[in-house]
């Protein structure tokens, strides 16, 4: 459900080098900075929650259970997340957490914008003295309108370069 920055960078360089035959990465990736992807939601754009206590009020709970709620939120809208960037108190409604995502309004056709399916798989050795080992393998799957975004500083020809490098 997330991608990291260094990850995103190293694969767009990758496929710069790949379909153009480029060989200045250092000075491709020193170009530009990239963040890492996040997911979205139709028109929901989500953030990481900040590692510090957020300063969020659910009005109509109490407050035992409203921290509760607080610590297991994972993304926050975009609208809500730069209001307490700028240090303020932001009240919302029980009905704005879904899951870990707290939205800026109540969406009653909110939809997660990924779903997660765990798979057991064993890896059989060639070797007949050694047992087979389980392993888990997990998939994501994005909804229809969902997906992840990343933020970046590039500008005019980099820009166009790299949306190109994310369509290939």
């Amino acid at each position: 459900s997330t991608l990291h920055s260094d990850t995103l960078s190293a694969a767009l360089a990758s496929i710069r080098v790949k379909v153009g035959g480029k060989t200045d990465i250092e000075k491709f990736l020193n170009s530009f900075t990239i963040s890492s992807a996040f997911p979205y939601s139709r028109e929901h754009y989500f953030l990481p929650r900040p590692q510090k206590k957020v300063n969020v009020t659910i009005s109509d709970i109490e407050e035992y259970t409203s921290r509760k709620k607080l610590k297991n939120i994972r993304y926050i809208d975009s609208k809500l997340w730069y209001e307490l960037l700028k240090g303020n108190n932001v009240i919302v409604n029980s009905n704005q957490i879904q899951g870990n995502f707290l939205l800026d309004t109540v969406d009653k056709d909110f939809r997660h914008p990924y779903k997660s399916v765990v798979n057991q798989r064993v890896s059989v050795p060639r070797d007949e003295n050694k047992d087979a080992e389980p392993f888990f393998f997990d998939w994501t799957f994005f909804n229809e309108d969902s997906g992840l975004y990343c933020i970046t500083d590039a500008t005019g020809d980099l820009l166009n370069e790299i949306v190109n490098l994310f369509e290939i």
